[in-house]
């Protein structure tokens, strides 16, 4: 699965600190964020991973099809 949560966790501190340095409010606002864009998008992807976790991974070449419902 694309995409690492400790990597987006790392943006998420630049952003910060880039915040912390700027003295214009709207860049300050900006970053802080971004910086909350990127938590978010660290936090998905960790539920995202938990989730495709507990699902086995399709073996190759096996087609997978939905239960026949019987009325």
């Amino acid at each position: 699965m694309p995409g690492d949560p400790k990597e987006c966790r790392e943006h998420a501190l630049h952003c910060t600190e880039m915040a912390q340095r700027t003295r214009n409010p709207e860049h300050k606002k900006t970053l802080n964020d971004l910086a909350q864009t990127w938590l978010s998008l660290a936090t998905e992807l960790e539920r995202s991973r938990a989730v495709l976790e507990t699902y086995p991974e399709p073996s190759p070449g096996r087609v997978t099809t939905r239960p026949e419902r019987h009325h």
